[in-house]
């Protein structure tokens, strides 16, 4: 899905961290079923080199659940959110 190469200058310092966002819209603009297409719930392998030349591998599993929102959120003892009551 993603191939990323630490190229010239900047292989002597290495990269650690890649980070990815986007502004999704809301399932009342696209329902879950197609925005789940985009990434199949399922294992996906993770490999990468260390500086060194050592090879690292992992599998991770991606899945469709989503947790519910949190519920009575309170800071210094007041609610932390309006809840739209």
């Amino acid at each position: 899905m993603l191939n990323v190469w630490v190229r010239g200058r900047l292989r002597r310092q290495g990269l650690t961290e890649l980070f990815f966002k986007s502004a999704e819209p809301t399932f009342d603009e696209l329902d879950p079923e197609t925005f789940f297409r985009r990434f199949p719930e399922g294992e996906y392998d993770i490999e990468g080199m260390t500086l060194n030349g050592e090879e690292r591998e992992s599998e991770v599993y991606l899945s469709h659940v989503i947790p519910a929102a949190p519920d009575n959120v309170q800071t210094g003892g007041h609610p932390a959110a309006d809840d739209g009551e």
